[in-house]
């Protein structure tokens, strides 16, 4: 099935055709034999499609798997067994899986539901690694961002998927991440990891992690104190920076066109519908309505 996916950008519609190789082409089976390249490929095809749409095993069924969501992406998408192993999901590539929720706050504007977990900070180990070497410099080019758009009180199996892409962290943001790392590895080095506080950073948070309750405390090499177990992560607001940065100028939508009409004809039949319309008819037609008075109103 063909899909044409309309992005508004500055009050244009630019139109993309692509093809899925099928029906319903909505499994792989990841091996070596991948490209890097066709794994960005294949993830863009997950765009518009609902999170309902990809679940073949009932992940969204379980309750309280906060991974489930990736988990389910990797297992019925990409066709690679979920498991708690640590390292990268495409494992013959070093590339890792990372889904998240964006909210969308009005016409255009989006922000990050919640920060990007990196990996676990490893207080025995990680003071002996300079910026260059550290899995948070890696993982500045090895990881895929899937974004679904999470909204209040819609079923998760309706989420859509908006846009997925090769996280790259900004040069001008580089120094600042450094600086955060080499403040937390600072923080270990002068036995004080359990002073450690996601609030002293400002790109590269160092976030709690586990279950709370007093359970969550490991050993430091400079301090005869525990340490709460913490974990390498992009905050909030940086990341709802980023995802402003690839979603702010894009609205996609994606339409199915039958295989017997061809693209002219699928465009016209789409483009016919809002013929001999008013502003505000062709408003109520879309999913998302704008006001009237908004400045933002024909764009």
């Amino acid at each position: 099935m063909d899909v044409l996916k309309f992005q508004v950008r500055y009050g244009y519609i630019v139109i993309k055709r692509m093809n899925f190789g099928g029906e319903n082409k909505m499994t792989y089976n990841y091996t070596e034999e991948w490209s890097r390249e066709k794994i960005f490929e294949v993830a863009d095809e997950l765009v518009g499609k609902t999170l309902g749409e990809i679940d073949k095993s009932g992940w969204l069924e379980k309750k309280a798997n906060k991974g489930k969501i990736g988990n389910m992406i990797q297992s019925d998408f990409f066709g690679i067994p979920a498991n708690s192993i640590s390292g990268p999901d495409f494992i013959h590539h070093g590339i890792e899986l990372k889904v998240t929720p964006v909210l969308e706050k009005s016409m255009r504007d989006y922000t990050s539901k919640e920060r990007l977990v990196l990996s676990m900070i490893n207080y025995e180990n990680d003071y002996k690694i300079p910026f260059e070497e550290s899995v948070v410099n890696k993982k500045a080019k090895d990881m895929l961002l899937i974004f679904y758009l999470h909204k209040e009180n819609m079923p998760v199996k309706d989420f859509r998927i908006i846009k997925t892409t090769l996280f790259e962290l900004p040069l001008d943001d580089e120094l600042q991440v450094r600086q955060d790392y080499e403040a937390i590895i600072g923080k270990i080095r002068e036995g004080k990891a359990h002073e450690i506080s996601e609030k002293q950073q400002v790109f590269l948070g160092a976030c709690t992690k586990g279950q709370g309750k007093g359970k969550d405390f490991v050993k430091q090499p400079f301090s005869p104190e525990l340490a709460k177990k913490r974990a390498y992560s992009y905050k909030v607001g940086y990341m709802s920076a980023y995802v402003r940065g690839l979603l702010r100028l894009q609205k996609t939508e994606h339409i199915n066109v039958p295989k017997e009409k061809s693209f002219v004809e699928g465009i016209k039949e789409i483009l016919d519908t809002y013929n001999e319309r008013t502003a505000s008819e062709i408003n109520n037609m879309l999913s998302d309505k704008q006001s009237s008075n908004s400045k933002k109103f024909f764009i």
